[in-house]
């Protein structure tokens, strides 16, 4: 299998393929191909709310039987 590799816009659900990778689709013998789509990341807006997120995914795996380590010291 063989990879190429562009960038390109997405519209109305349709991928443009470069003129020269398109040669090379239909030079193969049955056209079909793997196709994966890496979009980008919206930045996020609120570094605020994802640090609470973090801290509520944290929390839900807190059991009370964790407690015993809220307060455990190391003797030095």
């Amino acid at each position: 299998m063989k990879a190429f590799e562009f960038t390109t816009k997405i519209k109305k659900n349709k991928i443009d393929i470069p003129s020269k990778l398109q040669e090379e689709i239909a030079q193969s013998e049955d056209g079909a191909a793997r196709v994966i789509i890496l979009l980008e990341e919206s930045p996020i807006r609120d570094e605020g709310a994802l640090g609470q997120i973090v801290v509520e995914k944290f929390l839900d795996g807190y059991d009370e039987g964790d407690a015993i380590y809220d307060t455990y010291k190391i003797d030095e």
